[in-house]
């Protein structure tokens, strides 16, 4: 019998103990609670200027491929020799000649 009532009380006490802790424990939550809120909002919001600069990262690089594009190209037009432009000055010559 005397067991039964020490057993009783051991629960009692961690019983009131456990409800301790948690009572401590949700006052340490709820004074954190605007700092979570805070830091929640201040997330959200990186998250949107992350978003935002991936897609102008997306464009610049879009852009960037269409600039390397063209620059190819131009550089293909001035390193090679420009077949229409060899005709006219093989015209010009022939017609500076005719015309001496």
């Amino acid at each position: 019998m005397i067991w039964t009532i020490i057993s009783f009380l051991c629960v009692l006490g961690t019983k009131f103990a456990t409800s301790m802790r948690i009572k401590d424990l949700r006052a340490q939550l709820e004074k954190a609670q605007p700092q979570i809120d805070e830091l929640r909002a201040k997330m959200a919001e990186t998250e949107d200027e992350v978003e935002s600069l991936k897609l102008k990262e997306q464009g610049l690089q879009q852009r960037l491929t269409h600039l390397k594009d063209v620059v190819r190209n131009l550089e293909s037009g001035v390193k090679a020799p420009d077949e229409a432009m060899a005709q006219e000055r093989a015209q010009l010559l022939h017609t500076a000649e005719s015309t001496t």
